[in-house]
């Protein structure tokens, strides 16, 4: 009886043994669920709070991108200045510039977000690619600059590459030696210079910052939840924006080019000439950017906007400027538009204290003659030097003598130039009335007049013949040399347009955004229309589907965008850049896709600008 009783207390107790263990695990379990469900919700949690942030940050660089006077259009912000960190009225403020790759915490006031926090209540961390923020000197980013940070060993390719993390940096830890991490104990004061490794582990707390970057990592030194903001991702908000300022600052600049009587007495506001287009080739590599007749075939010119330049870009530009080197892939070119002829001819001379025009002179024909003038090459480009003739007084200086170049220059209706009325020819003082002009011819090259001023000293170094004078050469009267030299740049600049360094215009070129841009301009619009007005009239203009008026547009821009068709670029092949009929003249305006079927005009992302119309 006491045995049975013995082994029926052993079995309570082992039942209650069995309930305790199993309520144990149940508890156990309970609280991994809960624990696995909290750091779920964390994350979560998190994921909300650096999209909202990315999408700020997408927000923010369209709009910085898209204002006028915008130098650096699509470049990321700077992380908070580090001086900022405990500074309540600053903190969140954007860094005036940073070296790249930088890290630091997300500009959040700049961004126009509240102070974002994770799910431990730390300020969100930020990253910025090189080529993608402001260093100090202005950025240079179009369509075809890529991201260059890696996250997790993986670079991309094009739109997949990664221009910004934002970062969730979680609690303090003390974080582990471990395969990719140094032991770290980090603690987070609340003054100072804040330290990122204070904050992020392993690889996103090498220092100095590197481009390489993780979002996972061993347990027990790992805590950073990160988001990639991608090229692809942001750049149609860039495009966006850059296609309105094309429309808004750089259509008209270009209408304004040759757009007065002052280049032909046909050309007006109402009347401009477009240069011709350059032939398209490889916008990276190849291309010459030279405008060129032979992009026209059946009234339409295509092909890459001629943005050629000669000059050193300044702002402002000095006169005289001085010339570019030429350098592979750059369009600098100081030979494109030169001279290639000349002439000079004296109009008076003031001999002994009396001034004499031609008819004559001491009782003596004078005819002067109008001398050819040699194109010789000079300083990187060509100049006109010019030799003539002048009558004198032996033992006395011919002074005040006034002459008149009329010289040609190959090109320039085929590049973006301007005409200096006022020039600063170095060596040369001009006569003013006249003003210099100029007059476009229908090859595109331009004729200029201008008359100068100078002394002789005697020299009797020519013959009475070559001074033009008729008759017995009387005792006393000689005939001496002058020489002129005349530069091309001082007389014709770059255009703004072409000047990367230009105040309002120099963020195109700067930033290059001429290599992802097509243009296209009815052929009775180009030189080859004067001497009469350049004009277009249907069917002859140029025709964009969706675009009105229907079949009146004279000249267009198409921004091309980021590569849609997986292509590596800089490309030699036109469909890398332009979508269905934008590649085959059949333009077209649709609207920008990112995926879908080919029957639907899908993906697209080339952006019209029309530059005028008809």
């Amino acid at each position: 009886m006491l045995a049975t009783r013995k082994e029926h207390g052993a079995a309570l107790l082992a039942m209650l043994l069995i309930v305790a263990l199993g309520a144990s695990y149940f508890m156990v379990s309970r609280m991994q669920a809960m624990s696995i469900e909290a750091k779920a919700a964390e994350r979560a949690y998190n994921a909300a709070v650096l999209n909202r942030a990315k999408q700020a940050l997408i927000g923010y660089v369209a709009a910085q991108a898209v204002k006028a006077g915008e130098n650096n259009p699509g470049a990321l912000p700077c992380p908070e200045a580090a001086a900022y960190f405990d500074n309540p009225a600053n903190e969140g403020q954007v860094a005036s510039s940073c070296t790249l790759p930088k890290v630091g915490r997300l500009p959040w006031r700049t961004l126009g977000l509240d102070k974002l926090t994770d799910a431990a209540g730390e300020p969100l961390w930020y990253v910025v690619s090189p080529g993608w923020g402001y260093t100090g000197t202005n950025s240079s980013i179009n369509s075809d600059t890529k991201g260059q940070l890696t996250l997790d060993g993986v670079a991309g390719t094009d739109s997949d590459t990664i221009v910004a993390l934002i970062i969730a940096p979680g609690p303090a830890i003390s974080a582990a030696a471990a395969t990719g991490c140094t032991a770290w104990a980090q603690s987070r004061p609340t003054t100072g210079t804040p330290d990122w490794r204070n904050y992020l582990e392993c690889e996103n707390a090498t220092s100095p910052p590197d481009a390489a970057f993780v979002s996972t990592g061993p347990s027990g030194s790992f805590n950073d939840q990160v988001l990639a903001l991608t090229k692809g991702e942001i750049m149609p908000a860039i495009e966006a924006a850059i296609s309105d300022r094309i429309e808004r600052e750089i259509a008209p600049a270009l209408k304004s080019v040759y757009a007065s009587a002052a280049w032909a007495s046909n050309l007006s506001a109402a009347n401009p000439m477009y240069p011709y287009p350059a032939p398209f080739a490889n916008p990276g590599a190849t291309a010459s950017y030279q405008a060129s007749a032979a992009s026209c075939a059946a009234n339409l010119c295509r092909g890459l906007f001629p943005v050629i330049f000669a000059n050193v870009p300044v702002d402002p530009l000095p006169n005289p400027p001085a010339l570019c080197t030429p350098a592979a892939g750059s369009p600098c070119d100081p030979m494109f538009v030169r001279w290639t002829s000349g002439t000079i001819e004296v109009k008076s001379v003031d001999v002994a204290g009396t001034t004499y025009v031609p008819g004559n002179i001491y009782g003596m024909t004078w005819t002067a003659p109008v001398s050819n003038c040699a194109v010789v090459a000079y300083g990187g480009s060509m100049r006109l030097e010019c030799t003539t003739y002048v009558p004198g007084l032996t033992g006395n200086a011919s002074s005040n003598i006034i002459y008149e170049v009329k010289g040609t220059a190959l090109n320039v209706g085929m590049a973006l130039r301007r005409f200096e009325t006022a020039p600063n020819i170095p060596g040369l003082t001009l006569q003013t009335p006249p003003t210099p002009s100029v007059a476009m011819n229908s090859n595109g090259s331009a004729s200029t007049t201008f008359r100068g001023r100078t002394s002789v000293a005697a020299n009797g170094a020519a013959t009475a013949s070559q001074c033009g004078l008729g008759g017995t050469l009387l005792a006393g009267v000689d005939c001496r040399q002058m020489q002129v030299n005349v530069p091309l740049e001082p007389l014709f600049p770059d255009h703004p347009l072409a000047n990367s360094r230009d105040g309002t215009l120099g963020w195109f070129m700067r930033n290059e955004w001429y290599r992802v841009m097509y243009y296209a301009v009815a052929q009775g619009d180009t030189a080859g229309s004067l001497p009469t007005a350049p004009a277009c009239a249907p069917p002859n203009c140029i025709t964009v589907a969706n675009v009105t008026p229907t079949g009146r547009q004279r000249a267009i821009f198409i921004l091309a965008g980021r590569s849609v068709n997986g292509a590596a670029r800089p490309s030699a092949t036109l469909t890398d850049y332009l979508e269905f009929g934008n590649a085959t003249a059949a333009f077209e305006s649709q609207t920008v896709s990112r995926a879908g079927p080919a029957a639907l005009k899908r993906p697209f992302n080339d952006r019209i600008v029309v530059v005028d119309t008809n």
